[in-house]
């Protein structure tokens, strides 16, 4: 391995040089940091496609001329290693590469069995039956008689068998709704086709995934406290780095925001760890940051598996940083160059530590987007917090990569001894933020922060 080399204290040490395919808001925040660039050379391939709408899927994308340009550029510039980490595509198409030229990475053929929401539930059916809703796949021509013998009972949930942001995914309350959604007009087909096309490409090239990632998986709604389990998996072994609570508004799938430490039961997150360990094992995912996600029902104790996202969770890795000293993108560094990753799990500056958003439930048009100045101020106020904008000044939210159904414009991470200054301070930081919109900015997140602060409070003076 070719690699290029710096001075450090005198001796001469290898550099790795490392080529990051995709890049993402998380990539560029966390791979441009002093304590990395000291030990690697890194270099964004592709970032101008990562766009929305995609501009991977635009007039003009060939996923072979793709790979071939990106295999060409990686071998011609001598690079060490390729990492990508998100769902859309770059965590694929970085083990593809890595796989065709003999590099360490995770094997793309179980990558995507964990990302087929159909076959991925099959796997974790056969090892963790308890954990896994019922669950059928349907298509457009899937009749009333068919969807009724599958013996599922409404409520029921719905999703694209492969799909990002949570395009498409909907709770469905009878036969007439759920026809409504399968049945998606000709211009939807076109944008999820359009969308889905990189990974179909992907699929494609094992016949044994005979169910098109097209169609929809049609489950057992399932509800309760989510939470995520993130981990690391290498030479088969499973190690586990933090559990992360998903703080949602009320009666609604839109997150707030992320928190730990978690207050998940112990012995259920125990529980959760014993599912984890069967299921990545089942699935042949290796060499692999993961998470995966859980409902944990306290009614009934039921506890039941979300998904499984075979890559690393960039928004998680500020909170794994305050909170247990792990910056996972270092391990990511490690697996993508070979190196066996030591999680040193500590006590980080912070008892807690969060990511929480900034979120409307309109589409609006940016008027005006936080300054630089503005920023700093800021950061010169919360030393420790760090906040990644969504959104370009004259254009809506909906430009952005977004969950259908609400729209994100900026997310805050933060640190903090308590709850209770947690979300105090989030809410003076999300006061200081300036952006502007066309019309008034959206209420129920003040009303949401405004309840928990008042709930966090009577608890302390319990």
């Amino acid at each position: 391995m070719k690699l290029i080399t710096m001075h450090m204290h005198n001796k001469l040490i290898k550099k790795p040089k490392i080529l990051v395919v995709l890049p993402c808001l998380w990539d560029h925040q966390h791979l441009t940091n002093t304590l990395i660039s000291e030990k690697h050379e890194i270099d964004f391939y592709g970032e101008e496609l990562f766009k929305f709408p995609l501009k991977i899927f635009n007039s003009g994308y060939n996923y072979s001329r793709f790979l071939s340009r990106l295999k060409k550029y990686f071998v011609d510039n001598k690079y060490d290693a390729i990492i990508g980490t998100h769902d859309y595509v770059s965590c694929l198409i970085s083990s593809k590469v890595s796989e065709d030229l003999g590099l360490p990475s995770p094997p793309l053929k179980n990558m995507l069995l964990c990302q087929h929401k159909y076959y991925s539930r099959i796997i974790q059916k056969e090892v963790a039956p308890h954990a896994v809703p019922s669950f059928n796949q349907v298509g457009p021509e899937t009749s009333n008689k068919e969807i009724q013998e599958f013996n599922l009972k409404f409520p029921l949930f719905i999703k694209p068998v492969k799909a990002t942001f949570s395009l498409m995914a909907h709770k469905v309350e009878s036969l007439k709704e759920l026809q409504k959604v399968i049945r998606i007009p000709f211009y939807k087909q076109y944008i999820l086709k359009k969308m889905l096309r990189p990974m179909n490409e992907l699929f494609m090239q094992y016949p044994e995934f005979e169910i098109d990632i097209y169609r929809f998986i049609l489950e057992d709604h399932i509800e309760g406290k989510q939470f995520t389990i993130e981990a690391l998996v290498n030479r088969h072994q499973v190690q586990f780095i933090n559990t992360v609570d998903s703080v949602m508004y009320p009666n609604s799938v839109h997150f707030i925001g992320f928190v730990s430490p978690s207050k998940i039961l112990k012995s259920v997150q125990e529980r959760a760890q014993d599912i984890t360990r069967k299921v990545i094992k089942a699935t042949g995912l290796d060499n692999s940051l993961f998470n995966i996600e859980f409902f944990y029902n306290y009614k009934n104790d039921e506890l039941k598996i979300i998904e499984i996202n075979p890559r690393i969770c960039g928004q998680f890795t500020s909170i794994h940083q305050m909170l247990l000293g792990v910056n996972t993108y270092q391990v990511q560094l490690d697996l993508a160059t070979g190196i066996k990753p030591v999680l040193e799990l500590k006590k980080g500056k912070f008892k807690y530590a969060a990511a929480l958003a900034l979120r409307t439930f309109e589409d609006k048009v940016i008027r005006r987007v936080p300054s630089e100045e503005s920023l700093n101020r800021i950061y010169t106020r919360y030393s420790d917090c760090s906040i990644n904008i969504f959104g370009q000044l004259g254009r809506r939210l909906s430009s952005e990569p977004q969950d259908e159904g609400s729209f994100v414009y900026a997310l805050v991470n933060i640190g903090a001894q308590s709850e209770m200054e947690l979300y105090k301070k989030f809410d003076e930081i999300r006061k200081l933020i300036d952006f502007e919109f066309e019309f008034e900015s959206e209420k129920k997140l003040d009303q949401h922060i405004n309840f928990k602060l008042n709930t966090l409070d009577k608890e302390s003076n319990v």
